[in-house]
């Protein structure tokens, strides 16, 4: 039985960050990509929390083909 991995790739500098394109391009090789990242650069919120207002979670077109 040949499975395909499902990964999430995660980052803190944006989702058209140079970086996660390329790593998603590369992971597309071992197989389903979803991609988790806020739409614009958030570096160092890695202790910041939502206690009050909302949390906005939307779906973005991504530039490579087959990753959500």
């Amino acid at each position: 039985m040949d499975k395909k991995l499902k990964i999430l790739l995660v980052n803190d500098d944006g989702i058209s960050s140079p970086g996660i394109v390329h790593l998603a391009e590369m992971a597309m090789q071992l197989g389903e990509v979803w991609v988790a990242a806020p739409s614009s650069q958030c570096s160092a919120m890695s202790h910041c929390i939502t206690v009050r207002g909302s949390l906005q979670i939307r779906q973005e077109d991504f530039p490579v083909p087959g990753v959500m």
